[in-house]
């Protein structure tokens, strides 16, 4: 994670996470990063707790989070049906995600 422009967005504030990189960005078969875009869902759980993520360009479906911290907390979150990776360490899929949290782009509303 990375910080944003200028310093964080703390004070309680609204935002969101958007992509900067990916771990497994090049390998055969894996997607390209969406490098740019924002977090729109993100369900831990899912893929049998390798965590599915979807991401987006439009800014209106951006998942907006009431705080820097709750983002923070979200790209953390550990799954309950996988909690431990094979190498012991806690399982985070987000995590494989450089991203940065910011303030919500412009058309962004929803807080979730």
């Amino acid at each position: 994670m990375t910080a944003t422009p200028g310093g964080s967005i703390g004070g309680g504030r609204p935002a969101v996470i958007q992509c900067v990189a990916h771990a497994l960005d090049g390998l055969p078969g894996i997607p390209p990063a969406p490098v740019g875009q924002w977090l729109a869902s993100y369900d831990p759980e899912a893929g049998d707790g390798r965590g599915v993520a979807a991401w987006t360009s439009d800014p209106a479906a951006a998942m907006v989070f009431a705080t820097a911290a709750a983002a923070f907390e979200c790209w953390r979150s550990v799954p309950r049906n996988l909690p431990v990776r094979d190498d012991g360490q806690p399982n985070r899929p987000l995590t494989s995600f450089t991203v940065k949290i910011t303030a919500p782009p412009a058309g962004a509303q929803v807080l979730r």
